[in-house]
């Protein structure tokens, strides 16, 4: 099986048990990512960026876009431009 193969079967079952708009980061290989549930499209997506390695490995966090099913953040949650930790 491919690295890559795994990789998705392991963001898509880690995926399902996030509520909507809801994510985990993750940090592999000095890079940040975070595999969340996307409520538009109902899909598990995976996002990448070295910003996320400002967060600690395992945090949950909430993705926040305009059809957002993310609770509102306060004001000190925000950490991460349209993250929010919790």
């Amino acid at each position: 099986m491919e690295s890559d193969d795994i990789a998705s079967i392991m963001s898509q079952a880690v995926g399902r048990f996030l509520s909507e708009d809801e994510g985990i980061i993750i940090h592999h290989k000095e890079q940040g990512y975070i595999v969340y549930r996307d409520s538009e499209s109902n899909e598990i997506r995976l996002s990448a960026d070295s910003d996320y390695l400002k967060a600690e490995h395992g945090t949950l966090v909430w993705m926040h876009h305009a059809n957002s099913q993310a609770p509102d953040p306060k004001d000190d949650e925000i950490f991460l431009n349209d993250i929010t930790e919790h």
